[in-house]
C-alpha cells in the first residue's frame, strides 16, 4: 500500500505545482496588463500546463476585449495519446467571465506537434461553436517535446478563423 501511496502523492503534488505555476504566470500577465497579440504570447502563458506531461491535457486561455488574459485553466486530462473534450465545456468559463475571445491548447506527449485529423476536426467544431456564441477562437496551439509548439491558425489559416484584428498583427 505504501508503494502505491508515494507515487500518487508525488503525482498530486506535481499536478498542484503545475497548476500553481500556470496560474502564477497568468496572474503576472493580468497584473501587468499584458496583451496577447501573437501565438508566441499565448504559448508563453500556456506552456506551464504542458511541461513534462506523459498524457494529453487540454487548456484554455480567456481574453478580455483588449486581448488581455482573464483566466487560464486546464480543462481535461486524457490518455497517452488522446483526450476527449466537449465543445460546451471549452466555452463554459468564457461565457461566465464574459470573455471576448479564447485560445485553446493541448499537447502531444509523443513530441510530434503536427495536428492530427482529429485535432483539425475539433478545431473546426470550436471555431463554429465560437461563432454561435460570439466568442471567437483565435488559435489552437499544440505543444510537443521541450519547448516545441505550433499554431494551427498559422499552419492552417484556411479553417475559417474569425480573427480579432489585434491577434497575429506581428
Amino acid at each position: 500500500m505504501t508503494e502505491q501511496f508515494v507515487p500518487t502523492v508525488f503525482a498530486a503534488a506535481l499536478e498542484a505545482a503545475r497548476a500553481m505555476l500556470a496560474e502564477e504566470q497568468a496572474t503576472k500577465y493580468r497584473s501587468d496588463r499584458y496583451q496577447v497579440s501573437t501565438p508566441e504570447d499565448a504559448a508563453s502563458l500556456l506552456q506551464p500546463y504542458f511541461a513534462g506531461r506523459e498524457q494529453e491535457v487540454f487548456a484554455v486561455l480567456l481574453l478580455d476585449t483588449r486581448m488581455r488574459p482573464l483566466q487560464s485553466a486546464l480543462l481535461y486530462k486524457g490518455t497517452i495519446n488522446a483526450t476527449k473534450v466537449r465543445v460546451a465545456e471549452v466555452f463554459r468559463d468564457a461565457v461566465k467571465t464574459n470573455a471576448r475571445a479564447i485560445i485553446v491548447a493541448h499537447n502531444h506527449p509523443s513530441g510530434d506537434t503536427r495536428p492530427s485529423n482529429e485535432d483539425l476536426a475539433f478545431t473546426l467544431d470550436l471555431i463554429q461553436g465560437g461563432e454561435v456564441l460570439d466568442i471567437p477562437v483565435l488559435d489552437h496551439l499544440i505543444f510537443g517535446a521541450g519547448n516545441d509548439w505550433i499554431s494551427i491558425h498559422r499552419k492552417r489559416p484556411d479553417l475559417g478563423w474569425k480573427t480579432e484584428e489585434k491577434y497575429l498583427e506581428v
